[in-house]
């Protein structure tokens, strides 16, 4: 973005990484006169939709003009995380998922065809599933 901001104002950039009024990235806006401005966020390995706002939360003078989205290239820290994902969902681990239940193997794929011989999980990944209580 190319941000013209007065050092009084207080505004936001905001990613929702599920549109579900949860703001999992909140990072003020610096202050500046005509440059252009980046932030690198590195998203959460499983989203199914993002909502961005841009929040002004104190009076003072702030444009921003040319407000981009890319691909991420150059981000290098953790992805956010994102818990609460709901079935179906890709995980890495079972506390991400709304169910607790992540299935990274192939236990129970006659039932979870997303994890089976065709198309089998790499380890330590797959989707979040809600077990039946045969496979717990």
């Amino acid at each position: 973005m190319i941000a013209d901001i007065d050092p009084a104002a207080s505004v936001y950039l905001e990613l929702d990484f599920r549109a579900d009024g949860t703001t999992e990235y909140r990072e003020r806006i610096p202050s500046a006169r005509w440059q252009p401005l980046t932030f690198l966020v590195n998203a959460p390995t499983w989203y199914d939709a993002v909502a961005l706002t841009i929040r002004k939360e104190t009076d003072g003078h702030a444009v921003l003009a040319r407000l981009e989205l890319g691909d991420g290239q150059g981000c290098t820290g953790a992805p956010l995380p994102l818990d609460n994902r709901p079935t179906g969902a890709w995980c890495e681990t079972p506390d991400q998922c709304a169910s607790a239940a992540c299935a990274p193997s192939q236990i129970c794929s006659q039932t979870f065809v997303a994890c089976d011989g065709a198309t089998p999980c790499a380890d330590g990944t797959g989707p979040c599933i809600d077990w039946p209580a045969t496979c717990r």
